[in-house]
């Protein structure tokens, strides 16, 4: 899944949660199929867990990269925080970490930091010109 389809996908998701598979591949552009496959991919987080992420930087810098991202930021030293998320896509979360340029370990879930790694091969496979 392309990182474009994926927030597409998850923006869909966010404003109207009653698509079913047929609309969204019309939507998407895509098959059911692939729908299917997405959605797996984009699965969230494991019930009752809450993302947290600690990230390196100060937290009025990181509060400031993440309006509207339903997240708790609390300081933990001068140079980072926690970040407690209301978001659980991992794999939106992950892109969306990767993103603020920011040094950043997954805490929890542990999927998460494994979502981590798969998009981290992905990347790296396009990067040196694809598979």
């Amino acid at each position: 899944m392309t990182a474009e389809r994926l927030l597409r996908l998850l923006s869909l998701f966010t404003v109207r949660r009653c698509c079913g598979g047929e609309e969204l591949a019309q939507r998407l552009d895509v098959t059911p199929r692939t729908i299917r496959r997405d959605v797996e991919i984009a699965r969230p987080a494991p019930t009752g867990t809450r993302p947290r992420v600690l990230v390196a930087a100060p937290a009025d810098v990181v509060a400031a990269r993440m309006p509207g991202l339903g997240a708790v930021v609390e300081a933990v030293s001068e140079s980072a925080c926690l970040v407690i998320s209301g978001h659980h896509y991992l794999d939106a979360l992950a892109l969306y970490f990767a993103a603020l340029d920011l040094p950043f370990t997954p805490l929890e879930p542990p999927e998460l930091r494994e979502r981590c790694a798969e998009l981290s091969r992905r990347l790296g496979e396009a990067a040196a010109g694809g598979h």
